[in-house]
């Protein structure tokens, strides 16, 4: 299908949830995808034998969502990373329920916490050591919200450079952004520079919108593409309305480090094939279909006319 449909990238999910997707020494593994073996090599044997690369697919803050919490003590969500709101408090002790009414996803952890943060760039080694991948793909590479970036490792470090507490000073809330929006920079270019040294590229999924990405969830991602900090990005674009997001994307440059994402689980099979070919007449070339789970469920076979 990927051959017929002129597919020549796939961007395969290894850590979701918190876990792995394939056998890892790191934490515990998801073994509702892992117990035929491993589906990671399987993948990658065969796409690169029809010249497809495959990007390792990796979920980075959220880590886990609205189910019942799991008892395994190493699992990143029983570990003491997570992010606080502005009243100093734990996401986890956000019921499910109020998260959901939130429009937050599930719990996050901190792009401020080392420990974390030493996971995440472990993980990735332990796949690129492993695997003969493509790229990396960053996706959950935001806040769940700038109102929980109140964790104690973001505030000691506003605290180390200005010697006040921004819970307990509200007037220092915009330079207190800046730091927030700046420590998911160094976060983002820190993975970057670790990756390239292997030569594999590295992208991140990204609210299409540039000043809501920032604004609301610290993704300034037009900056990581200005300064390097990230090869190019997905734009998560995931309406049936094709002219909004010609008009949010229009004026975005540069164009050829801009993937368009589309969401198909939106779309039936003929309003699918119409937006791909809206997007490439106005010269977007580069775009990822979200996700290959719908185009069966949907039989909907592509083609690259």
């Amino acid at each position: 299908m990927c051959r017929r449909a002129s597919i020549g990238n796939i961007f395969v999910q290894v850590y979701a949830n918190g876990q792995p997707i394939y056998p890892s020494n790191i934490l515990s593994v998801d073994h509702r995808f892992t117990k035929g073996g491993d589906p990671l090599a399987r993948i990658i044997t065969l796409a690169h034998h029809y010249g497809i690369k495959i990007h390792a697919w990796f979920n980075v803050f959220y880590i886990w969502g609205y189910s019942p919490i799991p008892t395994d003590p190493n699992h990143p969500i029983n570990g003491p990373w997570e992010v606080y709101d502005r009243e100093g408090r734990s996401i986890k002790e956000y019921s499910p329920t109020i998260l959901k009414r939130m429009g937050i996803e599930g719990y996050f952890v901190s792009p401020f916490n080392e420990s974390y943060e030493r996971v995440i760039h472990s993980l990735i080694m332990e796949v690129i050591e492993n695997y003969p991948i493509d790229g990396v793909h960053l996706d959950y590479i935001r806040y769940p919200s700038l109102s929980f970036g109140y964790d104690p490792w973001a505030r000691t470090s506003f605290m180390r450079r200005y010697y006040v507490d921004p819970i307990s000073y509200p007037e220092v809330e915009p330079l207190y952004r800046r730091l927030l929006i700046d420590g998911l920079t160094r976060f983002v270019w820190r993975i970057t520079r670790l990756v390239h040294r292997y030569g594999l590229v590295v992208s991140a999924a990204v609210k299409p919108d540039p000043l809501q990405a920032r604004r609301e969830y610290g993704q300034d991602w037009l900056e990581w593409l200005k300064t390097g900090s990230i090869d190019f990005v997905v734009l998560m674009s995931y309406t049936p309305n094709t002219e909004w997001i010609l008009r949010t994307i229009r004026n975005l440059k540069p164009r050829d480090r801009l993937w368009i994402g589309i969401g198909a689980y939106l779309l039936d099979c003929s309003s699918l094939r119409t937006q791909i070919r809206r997007l490439r007449k106005e010269g977007y070339s580069n775009l990822v279909i979200f996700s290959f789970e719908d185009l069966i469920e949907k039989r909907c076979l592509l083609s690259s006319r």
